[in-house]
């Protein structure tokens, strides 16, 4: 919400316009001491700005803001985990362009082991 004045043009013209020549909401609209609130993926309650309360001088707790404890805080449309177990480099890949021979990842698909180093070598 904002406090707003409302002139007369006739009267803008004659006495405010030299000191306020921008009448545009953007112009005359300054937050100097403005607070936002983020909501995060996992449900966390972020602050950003000025994170005190103005006329208490009392500071804004996030964790007190939290609706969630830290236990429950997930993105409920993650996907499922893919079971990735490692993923390594042995060796440094030779040139640019050329098959990550060195690269090694064993990641579960549909409860097999399936390790993806043995089938890039083979392509």
């Amino acid at each position: 919400l904002f406090n707003a004045f409302f002139v007369r043009n006739d009267l803008y013209k004659q006495y405010l316009r030299e000191e306020v020549p921008d009448t545009s909401i953007e112009a005359l609209h300054e937050v100097t001491m403005g607070t936002t609130i983020y909501q995060l993926y996992d449900g966390t309650i972020k602050l950003w700005g000025c994170k005190k309360m103005l006329w208490h001088r009392m500071p804004i707790d996030e964790e007190k803001m939290q609706m969630l404890p830290a236990s429950e805080r997930q993105f409920p449309f993650a996907p499922p985990p893919s079971g990735c177990d490692t993923i390594s480099a042995e060796a440094p890949v030779s040139g640019l362009g050329t098959k990550l021979e060195n690269l090694v990842v064993n990641s579960k698909i549909d409860g097999a082991e399936l390790k993806k180093n043995e089938q890039i070598r083979e392509s």
